[in-house]
C-alpha cells in the first residue's frame, strides 16, 4: 500500500517535537510507502513565503532544501494529465452534492484517486465526499 501525507499531518510529523504516538504510528509504516503531492510542497512554500521573520524563514527554507526534499526525493507525485482529469471529474461530482473543496485539497484528493493511494490526514471530514481511502492516525 502507498500513502500520501496531507500537508497538516506532514507539518505535525516534522515538527521539532511531534506527539510520540504520531511518531510511532508513522514509524509502523514502511517509509518507502510514504509519498507527498507537489501540492503539499506548494502549500509549504506558500506558508514559508508569508513569514516575516527573516531567521525563521531562512531556517524553514534550509529545512525544505536540506531535509524535506532529499527525504522525499523520487517520492513527490506531480500533477500530471491523469490527476487533472481526475480533478475535473471530482470538482463536478462535489459541486453536484454541494461539497466543495479548496483547490489544494481538491488536487490532493485527485492525486490520491488517480494514483489509487491512501491519504493520511486528520481532516477525514474534509475528504469524506471524495471517495478516496483515508487513514486517520488520530482515530486509529
Amino acid at each position: 500500500m502507498k500513502y500520501v501525507l496531507d500537508t497538516p499531518l506532514l507539518v505535525e510529523i516534522l515538527h521539532a517535537k511531534p506527539d510520540d504516538w504520531i511518531t510511532h504510528w508513522i514509524d509502523a509504516i514502511n517509509e518507502d510507502e510514504i509519498y507527498l503531492s507537489t501540492v503539499t510542497i506548494s502549500e509549504i512554500n506558500y506558508c514559508i513565503d508569508k513569514i516575516d521573520d527573516g531567521k525563521q524563514k531562512e531556517r524553514l527554507c534550509t529545512w525544505m532544501k536540506k531535509e524535506l526534499l532529499p527525504r522525499f526525493n523520487g517520492k513527490i507525485i506531480p500533477i500530471d494529465e491523469e490527476v487533472f482529469k481526475e480533478w475535473k471529474a471530482l470538482v463536478s461530482e462535489l459541486k453536484a452534492v454541494n461539497k466543495p473543496l479548496s483547490a489544494f485539497d481538491g488536487l490532493i484528493a485527485a492525486t490520491v484517486r488517480a494514483k489509487r493511494l491512501v491519504l493520511i490526514t486528520y481532516n477525514r471530514e474534509t475528504f469524506s465526499a471524495t471517495g478516496i481511502e483515508v487513514s486517520d492516525p488520530w482515530q486509529g
